[in-house]
């Protein structure tokens, strides 16, 4: 199985340097890309066994990323650095960095803001995770590189980039053993319609070759083989003549022709040793392979275990290299990065130095004006103070004022209330009197006609009778007007002091029930107030209740008691 996957490593190789070599060669309008281009395509030309050559590709690429790091995040100059990189990690066994910038570029490739046609990461990703083993996440890569380059550019219109990932992805089945689905990619790349020229047509025909052999339909093989025995894409490339000596002795291996196998491996060998591709161990792979074939077939225990110790010491070496390298472009990109950190840490320091001499100089000037302002904040507060202690002198003088205005109000409310009570009284004590002299008058009256009755009268019996009925009645009235003139004095005695009293220890009492009030203090009874309240005697009770609630007095006193004691 290494031998298989060696000897198509070598293809995808040629196709990847084809390819790269294309993308070196086409133009970019932008400069940033034309630069970046510039120092990829110096750095992917270096010698794999000359170390100088290895470190000054590492030095170009470096140059490149620290050019590219103040670029933007989905230019085509990034885009092209990464593809690149890629490349040439795969090319030096340093697979987990191959899927690190895989991923960068992805995420450049699938952002809407990116308009580059990059889509070769998703063919490195896919043989990387092949090489570590992860066969399934290879080919999901390589289909997804495949959809979205149809997407974006239509099934075969631009056939180079379609041509070119179905022949990938057809490697990768081919390396995992999926033999079926490989010639069927093949065929797809070979049938894009692209206008393809005599190499890549026999590298499409020997993948063919290749799946179809170890697929075990041999006869298909042997016609493809004759096929590609008179292509004339055979001469263009010394790699593409090994490769068909190389198909030659495995077919003859699997049809057991050990003779006409070994004559094969011999001259792919041989052809191999003496061209510019004798570094290509995917080559060299294939024949070791073969040859371990041929020993098995043979029954050669001795010659098998020899063939099978030389692959894996060259195997050996061949991973020793790749290591070797990867740490070489570890240590370059880690000493380069600490060369800058240091750098930029000096500059940093010196930088710091000078901020520090500012600082001091801002934290003088912060001093001087933190002092002014304290001083000015100082003279504000005093100034401050002195305007309020002013105004809250002011304010008690407004409400000492205001407070002094407010007792005087209440007082001439008061004596307005206690006056308007009086003048009430006065009123009341003036309707008492005109009653009085108009009871007076109609009793004058009613002696008037009593008199003129009796001196009408001839009967000295009758006549005598009558006097003694007016001399009683007459000494009634009397005495009742002289009840009234009593009870008026006694009214007007008490109405300054008493109503004023009254209305200011129980101001809820109505003008009725102060009058009533009054009556009692001058000495009327229940009938006497009912008669001059023209009212009954219930009534009146009834009154005298209501007012005594009011007062508040107990239930054991009399209201006439407490009337009459205050």
């Amino acid at each position: 199985m290494q031998c298989q996957q060696f000897l198509k490593f070598i293809l995808f190789i040629g196709l990847l340097s084809s390819f790269s070599l294309a993308i070196a060669q086409s133009p970019y309008n932008d400069p940033d890309t034309r630069y970046i281009d510039s120092l990829t395509s110096v750095a992917l030309q270096y010698e794999l066994n000359n170390d100088e050559s290895f470190v000054q590709s590492l030095d170009h690429f470096y140059k490149a990323f620290e050019f590219i790091e103040t670029k933007d995040e989905f230019s085509e100059a990034r885009a092209l650095l990464y593809s690149q990189f890629v490349l040439f990690n795969y090319r030096t066994g340093n697979y987990d960095e191959v899927i690190h910038y895989g991923r960068s570029l992805m995420e450049i490739n699938e952002s809407s803001e990116y308009t580059g046609q990059i889509f070769s990461v998703y063919q490195y990703m896919g043989k990387a995770y092949l090489k570590l083993g992860e066969v399934e996440n290879a080919i999901d890569i390589e289909k997804r590189g495949i959809e979205l380059s149809i997407k974006n550019f239509g099934k075969p219109n631009n056939t180079s980039i379609y041509h070119f990932m179905y022949n990938e992805l057809g490697l990768t089945y081919l390396w995992s053993g999926q033999y079926d689905l490989a010639i069927e990619s093949f065929y797809k790349s070979l049938n894009s319609g692209w206008d393809f020229n005599a190499h890549f047509t026999f590298v499409l025909l020997e993948n063919i070759a290749d799946a179809t052999i170890k697929k075990g339909d041999l006869p298909a093989a042997r016609i493809l083989l004759d096929s590609l025995k008179i292509h004339p894409g055979r001469s263009e490339h010394i790699r593409r003549e090994i490769n068909y000596l190389i198909l030659e002795a495995e077919y003859n291996i699997a049809k057991g022709n050990l003779k006409l196998a070994d004559s094969y491996a011999t001259q792919a060998k041989d052809v191999l040793s003496n061209s510019v591709e004798n570094h290509d161990d995917v080559l060299w792979n294939r024949i070791l392979d073969v040859h371990i074939k041929y020993y098995i077939l043979k029954n050669d225990q001795k010659g098998t275990s020899a063939m099978i110790l030389r692959k894996q010491l060259f195997n050996d070496s061949i991973s020793l290299i790749h290591q070797r390298n990867s740490l070489i472009t570890r240590n370059l990109f880690y000493e380069k990065t600490i060369e800058n950190k240091d750098l930029k840490i000096k500059n940093a320091e010196l930088e710091i130095s000078a901020n520090r001499a500012k600082l001091k100089q801002e934290e003088y000037a912060n001093k001087n004006r933190i002092l002014l302002i304290i001083s000015l904040s100082l003279v504000l507060i005093i100034i401050l103070l002195i305007v309020l202690r002013v105004i809250r002198k002011r304010a008690v003088t407004a409400k000492l004022e205001k407070t002094a205005a407010d007792i005087k109000l209440l007082q001439s409310i008061n004596e307005k209330r206690v006056l308007e009570k009086t003048i009430e009284n006065k009123e009341k004590d003036i309707s008492a009197l005109s009653n009085y002299l108009l009871s007076s008058s109609v009793q004058i009256n009613d002696l008037k006609v009593v008199l003129k009755r009796i001196n009408a009268i001839s009967n000295p019996e009758e006549k005598e009778e009558l006097l003694l009925d007016f001399m009683i009645s007459t000494k009634n009235k009397i005495r009742h007007i002289q009840e009234q003139e009593t009870i008026l004095k006694h009214i007007d005695q008490v109405n300054d002091k008493f109503f004023n009293q009254l209305s200011k220890q129980h101001p809820d009492l109505t003008k009725t029930e102060i009058l009533i009030c009054g009556l009692i203090r001058a000495g009327y009874s229940n009938d006497q107030i009912a008669t001059e309240k023209n009212t009954t005697v219930n009534s009146v009770k009834t009154s005298k209740t209501r007012i005594k609630k009011k007062l508040k007095i107990e239930k054991s006193i009399k209201l006439d008691t407490y009337i009459k004691g205050l």
